[in-house]
């Protein structure tokens, strides 16, 4: 019993190191994702899903590439599934480190959408976006 006891103390303290845990830290903005990609192949988003609490309509969403970044947004670089008036895309411009939506949020929901990336090669990803 004591060994349990210590064993499970000694977890407590490693994982009280861990920066899920700090106070300090900021929460990511859903309405400002930062894309990443990794290894030329992976798209990376910081947040996944992306969340909107019931409050929140009409929210601009920025999805942002870095400066540096080898890609680009493609001319339909963000497309959401079945999302009919409750999100809106525009289509951009070729070569835009930027793409945004207007999340509407008048009804609770969970929404699958693409991002499309060119670069030396065209990339695909499906993450989601949570109304609550």
């Amino acid at each position: 019993m004591k060994k349990q006891l210590l064993s499970y103390l000694a977890c407590v303290l490693v994982l009280s190191g861990c920066s899920i845990f700090h106070k300090d830290s900021t929460p990511p903005d859903p309405t400002r994702p930062q894309v990443a990609v990794v290894a030329d192949r992976f798209i990376v988003v910081n947040q996944e899903p992306l969340v909107f609490l019931s409050g929140q309509r009409n929210v601009t969403i920025t999805w942002q590439l870095p400066k540096d970044s080898k890609f680009r947004f493609a001319r339909n670089g963000i497309t959401v599934d079945r999302a009919e008036g409750e999100i809106d895309c525009a289509p951009r411009v070729e070569g835009a480190l930027e793409f945004s939506c207007i999340n509407r949020h008048t009804k609770p929901g969970k929404y699958s959408y693409t991002i499309r990336l060119e670069g030396a090669r065209q990339l695909v990803s499906d993450p989601y976006i949570m109304n609550e």
